[in-house]
Parts: structure tokens; C-alpha cells; sequence
């Protein structure tokens, strides 16, 4: 008759095999990843939906990213001189 250690020795090994064998496989695994990226596409278009329909929104935005690459433009202009 196995004595108490050896039946503990017997139960964490059992669980080690089976939590590794849980986390190797990868089986739908894909499915969540493209699930995830449908999910961003969509709140991403979302917004830009909503977006859209303010047009003063859409136009200071452009503005900003106008605004912001001209001023790296004039950054490194300056930092070249």
C-alpha cells in the first residue's frame, strides 16, 4: 500500500502533466487572435463613423496631425542647422 507522500508525489505530478499538457495546446488559440483583431477593426471604424459625422472633429483633428508633423519638420531643420 503506497503511503501518503508517495499518493502526494503521485497527484502533483498527474496535475503538473495535465496543466502542462493545457498550456501546449494551442487549439483555437487562432480564433481568439482573429476574433480580437475583427473586434478592434470594428471599434476602429466605429469611431471613425462617429467621427465623421461631426465634421468641426474631423477637421481639428487634421489640423493637430497637420500641426504636429509640420513642428518634427521645423524640429529637425533646426536641429540640423
Amino acid at each position: 500500500m503506497k503511503n501518503i507522500y508517495e499518493k502526494l508525489n503521485d497527484s502533483f505530478l498527474s496535475l503538473y502533466v495535465n496543466v502542462k499538457h493545457n498550456v501546449s495546446n494551442e487549439d483555437g488559440v487562432s480564433t481568439v487572435e482573429w476574433v480580437a483583431l475583427a473586434a478592434l477593426m470594428l471599434t476602429l471604424l466605429l469611431g471613425l463613423a462617429a467621427a465623421l459625422k461631426e465634421g468641426d472633429l474631423l477637421k481639428n483633428l487634421a489640423q493637430t496631425v497637420v500641426g504636429k508633423i509640420a513642428e518634427l519638420i521645423n524640429d529637425v531643420k533646426g536641429s540640423t542647422s
